[in-house]
């Protein structure tokens, strides 16, 4: 994983998710606010938007990303506050680190598949392959959203591979191709996939990790066929179409989990774009605190098969253990998302939606009695089976309701209290029925971490701070020809770079993408965390609009005003400080003479 991979990891978890882990949290109608840690503050007054990806303190004008406020928060630098965040979402940093020393497997492995992609997409499409397409409605915007290529009859890959320049490095391919399974050696190099459709299969950050396919021909042995399990292709650990689809989970706030490639592609195609498939039956728990960290509402929408539904119950097994509860789509009496989608529309797919049940509570259902039992003891029994399904959330409101509701139905006569006692007797006997491996949970600690402030060096004016914020907030500001002038007056080195890169830029880009490159350099690491502060501050209350030249200039004559005031301020302390020490009379009276020509320059300021 690169450093790019680790930040964009981090920018797709809601920023409020992050924060919410150092301080507490609270929506108070449209916004999510808590007491500022980089003040004393009794009042609520730093506001974090998930939208924006950006928090902001009005009180003391601190405001910036994720990274930021962690850099901030525990007096660290942006490095360290990489690999503090990299556990916030469940990575290990260390993934990053190994990266950096470029493994020339993986590079070769990603080369080999890139170059498979491109192969398989140029490949002239047989009848059968066409028919297939035709068949099942895919266009080519769709063939091009996801890939989609033929592998065909003849072993291209292995000619291709064969076909490069004898040395060390057609050696490695061979060597690596092989491993990864996308040829095959007996005693000459033969492909893998041939007469198939091939689906590549990326990683959470785009990266090409391997194929699944499928077969064109009924008398072919498999229908489907995933790359085999290498260093690059984890199965488990991998959710085909999530590079396309977390922007659209994280904006929804909801995932559509199901189990196919074309299911997934019918879901994308019919506008269902926070749509993943998992790969197989399982769900890795890598995979799965990636999801958590986008969402916590889920909808399984997995086959109507008996496969379908028991990996369905093992998905709401494991979310249950994190705290969450997941809708069940059930297709019936149509078998997956692709036919229900086909036959009934997004319409009825997005009713469906709406009023999808809990997996927990249709599982619940299923273990009541058409009839309701007469016997004591047979009651208690269904109330039991009820506590083994419910076990994975624990102790918890969500599972005491549902509880006493059975007890209810099954017309048991016990005290309320009685009853979440004998559920709470049950998990102390029945540890096993929470038994899993441990999965990264993003959320409000009992006990908040203490922030480790270093003392902030102001590194810049008063001045140039309200510059950089106004430019930011309004880059309008850079097309006045006032801001070389500016330049020129700014004393802070960092401030005049990051302006003049900014003006380059802006004539470059369309007014839309201004945001997302002041973004960019937020997380970039480049700046100091002080300018970082100011530019996220700035780019909080970002409101592009028309400004007329006049006010412009107004504005920059009041920015150079109070950049030229505290470069006097500064003189005038410097000034004093040396008036203090001054041990000779003839050495203070030409340094009292330039204190007063300070003062009247001072007045002259404030006048002007």
């Amino acid at each position: 994983m690169a450093l790019s991979d680790l930040k964009d990891l981090i920018k797709d978890t809601p920023i409020s998710q992050i924060i919410g882990t150092y301080i507490k949290l609270s929506i108070r109608g449209n916004h999510i606010e808590g007491l500022c840690p980089f003040h004393p503050d009794k009042k609520p007054s730093l506001i974090v938007n998930d939208t924006k990806k950006l928090f902001m303190c009005f009180a003391c004008q601190t405001g910036g990303d994720a990274i930021t406020f962690v850099q901030k928060f525990k007096g660290v630098g942006f490095i360290d506050a990489l690999k503090e965040l990299a556990q916030v979402v469940g990575v290990q940093f260390s993934q990053y680190e190994e990266e950096k020393k470029k493994n020339p497997k993986r590079e070769m492995a990603r080369k080999i598949l890139s170059r498979a992609i491109k192969i398989y997409r140029k490949t002239k499409p047989t009848k059968v392959y066409a028919d297939f397409l035709k068949n099942r409605n895919l266009d080519k915007e769709t063939c091009d959203d996801f890939s989609l290529g033929l592998a065909p009859k003849n072993s291209v890959i292995s000619g291709y591979l064969g076909s490069l320049p004898e040395g060390e490095e057609k050696k490695m391919a061979l060597q690596i191709a092989e491993e990864i399974g996308i040829i095959k050696n007996d005693r000459t190099y033969y492909d893998t996939f041939r007469d198939r459709i091939m689906f590549p299969i990326w990683d959470r950050f785009g990266h090409i990790q391997g194929f699944t396919s499928r077969a064109l021909y009924d008398h072919q042995k498999a229908k489907y066929m995933n790359s085999v399990g290498s260093f690059i292709f984890d199965k488990k650990n991998l959710l085909y179409g999530f590079h396309l689809a977390k922007t659209e989970i994280s904006k929804r706030d909801a995932v559509i989990v199901c189990e196919g490639n074309m299911d997934l592609i019918a879901l994308h195609k019919f506008g269902f774009t926070n749509a993943i498939a998992i790969m197989g039956l399982g769900l890795g728990e890598r995979s799965l605190s990636v999801l958590k960290n986008l969402t916590h509402n889920f909808y399984l929408g997995l086959d109507n098969d008996d496969a379908g539904i028991m990996a369905a119950q093992r998905i709401n097994h494991l979310l249950m253990l994190g705290g969450i509860i997941p809708k069940y789509l059930d297709f019936a009496p149509h078998k997956d998302p692709d036919e229900y989608l086909e036959n009934e529309g997004a319409l009825k797919f997005s009713e469906l939606m709406e009023g999808a049940p809990a997996l927990l509570d249709v599982l619940i259902e299923k273990a009541m009695p058409e009839k309701i039992p007469t016997l004591m003891d047979r009651k208690l029994e269904v109330l039991k089976s009820a506590f083994s399904l419910l076990a994975p959330l624990g102790n918890i409101l969500p599972a005491s309701e549902r509880i006493l509701s059975m007890a209810k139905r099954l017309g048991l006569k016990s005290d309320p209290v009685q009853i979440n006692q004998a559920f709470a007797s049950y998990l102390a006997d029945h540890p096993e029925d929470r038994e899993h491996h441990s999965i990264t949970k993003i959320q409000s600690p009992k006990e908040f971490p203490k922030p480790n402030i270093r003392p902030n060096q102001e590194i810049m004016t008063r001045g140039e701070r309200l510059f950089i914020q106004e430019i930011i907030q309004n880059p309008e500001y850079l097309t006045h020809d006032k801001v070389g002038e500016m330049l020129d007056l700014v004393g802070h080195n960092e401030v005049s770079l990051l302006v003049s890169r900014l003006k380059k830029v802006y004539f470059e880009i369309d007014e839309g993408e201004f945001p997302t490159m002041v973004m960019a350099l937020i997380n970039s690491g480049e700046l100091s965390l002080s300018l970082r502060e100011v530019a996220g501050a700035a780019l909080y209350r970002y409101q592009p609009m028309e400004i007329k030249d006049e006010i412009k200039s107004q504005v920059f004559s009041d920015i150079k005003g109070k950049i030229l005031e505290d470069r006097l301020m500064e003189q005038k302390k410097m000034l004093k400080l040396e008036i203090e020490n001054c041990l000779e009379e003839k050495t203070l009276e030409p340094l009292m003479q330039k204190l007063l020509g300070i003062e009247k320059e001072l007045k002259t300021l404030k006048l002007s």
